[in-house]
């Protein structure tokens, strides 16, 4: 092969020990290449030769400015004029090399000035680990407290990947941030004291093998959403990331067009701020239910394959609108789809909907089966909780607590009691009444429960399988036997 991929590590703490590493690879016939952010190393391979290497720090941006082009390639032409021949960068650093026999100055010849550079650029990254360490922190108060306790959550690989690139995240974070804020304080020091710099000499296993998981999950992540996309064509994971190409566009924009301006700071913040706006607006304004349902009708998808309620299984409703299918994954449940159409029943709009998992183990459906009861918990405690607390507290009741399992002489008894013992009992009360087992040996499967008091919500587990049903009259003959055939239940 004529190129080779390591996993190192490469940053302004350490890079004078990665220049001898290079002068290695370069005796071994291996040139680097591309360093891909700081840790994957990309060599090409050569003639086995001997080399010195330099590697100089150079902002090429902060958060108002950038060089522009031309002025990079000064800082480049006047290396080359010394002798140093430009390899590649991995950020703000630069890497030359120039044959072993052949005298050429340093690139960098004052300890200060270089430290300059280094704190400058040390600062960017410090304030870099501290954003992702609050990504981090922050988007786990929305991944774990759901992971095993959420259908969605066990249905959606993305979300368990997530869930494993959480933890790396951040330990990279507190690593960074110390190594970084240890680094810049001691040489602080010593060019104080008129000392020379000191660099670490580690060869930073344990990052390395963390950066080495983390690629591994980011590939997964891409694989992930491209087999969603492409091969089960879920367009919806591609339509996600319109929000991201839009911010990303404008980052561009801003950083070669406004950060380049010989322009006051004042200039570029209102930039900052207007690009900033447009890109919230554009964002906000995409309706990805919409454009994914328009792409995923088009997607001509064979329905055989597939359990689930469709309209023509009704002949009491007319549908307004065709089905949309969406098909996912996911480690702890390997193969999901949803389904749903908008149909008319007695002249009101409803949704009937299939969300189908089959897990990868019985113990994991059990899971995925008892996830969609607690949902309906909740779902039946926060229905009409203000009505309810209005009629205890006023006495003013809406026929649509009827709905819940309530009935008004319930909440009479309860009237006298302390508001909020009497909502509590309010509340088990409709969950009693709403969350119910059906008839197994009826259903033929293994488990089956009602979710809400009206019975047209229902989940069902057979086997592995757990399928969530939603639309009609479930406790009904007619349509048990309907439901039976289209889910192969018979």
């Amino acid at each position: 092969m004529n190129f080779k991929i390591e996993t190192n590590f490469l940053d302004l703490t350490n890079y004078p020990s990665i220049e001898k590493h290079f002068e290695k690879r370069a005796s071994e016939g291996w040139m680097i290449s591309k360093i891909i952010v700081g840790t994957l190393f990309i060599y090409r391979r050569i003639k086995p030769q001997l080399f010195d290497f330099s590697i100089t720090p150079y902002e090429i941006e902060s958060f108002f400015n950038r060089k522009t082009k031309s002025e990079i390639e000064e800082f480049q032409a006047v290396s080359e004029k010394v002798g140093w021949h430009y390899q590649t960068k991995s950020s703000d650093l630069h890497i030359y090399y120039k044959e072993k026999d052949k005298e050429a100055p340093p690139i960098q010849t004052n300890d200060e000035d270089e430290f300059l550079f280094l704190e400058s650029i040390g600062q960017k990254i410090i304030n870099g680990y501290w954003i992702l360490l609050g990504i981090t922190f922050f988007t786990s108060f929305f991944i774990y407290p759901n992971i095993f306790d959420s259908s969605y959550s066990m249905k959606n690989g993305g979300t368990q990947i997530t869930a494993l690139l959480l933890p790396m995240g951040f330990l990279l974070s507190i690593l960074g941030l110390v190594q970084m804020h240890q680094f810049l304080k001691k040489n602080r020091e010593n060019i104080e004291l008129g000392q020379p710099l000191e660099f670490n000499q580690s060869n930073f296993y344990f990052i390395r093998i963390l950066s080495t998981f983390i690629y591994t999950l980011v590939f997964l992540f891409v694989l992930y959403t491209f087999y969603l996309a492409f091969v089960l064509k879920n367009i919806r994971y591609i339509i996600a990331f319109i929000p991201l190409v839009i911010g990303l566009s404008f980052g561009n924009l801003y950083s070669f067009f406004v950060k380049t301006q010989k322009k006051s700071r004042h200039f570029k913040k209102i930039s900052f701020g207007l690009m900033l706006f447009i890109v919230t607006i554009l964002a906000a304004g995409i309706n990805l239910d919409v454009l994914s349902s328009w792409t995923e009708d088009k997607l001509g998808k064979d329905l055989s394959e597939y359990k689930m309620l469709r309209m023509e299984d009704f002949d009491d409703i007319k549908a307004l609108e065709e089905g949309v299918l969406t098909d996912q994954m996911s480690f702890l449940v390997p193969k999901s789809y949803e389904y749903y159409f908008y149909a008319l029943d007695d002249q009101k709009g409803i949704t009937v909907s299939t969300e189908y998992g089959q897990a990868l183990t019985d113990k994991l459906a059990k899971k995925l089966f008892q996830n969609y009861q607690e949902e309906a918990v909740q779902a039946v405690s926060g229905e009409y909780k203000h009505e309810i607390l209005e009629y205890l507290d006023q006495g003013e009741f809406e026929q649509d607590i009827l709905k819940t399992g309530l009935t008004e002489a319930d909440l009479i008894a309860l009237k006298d009691l302390p508001i909020d013992q009497a909502e509590e009992i309010a509340q088990k009360i409709m969950i009693e009444q709403s969350i119910l087992p059906a008839d197994e040996a009826l259903w033929n499967v293994d488990e089956v429960y009602y979710l809400n008091h009206q019975k047209n919500q229902l989940v069902i587990r057979n086997g592995k399988e757990v399928i969530h049903l939603r639309g009609r009259d479930f406790s009904d003959p007619f349509t048990v036997d309907i439901v039976k055939k289209a889910l192969h239940l018979n």
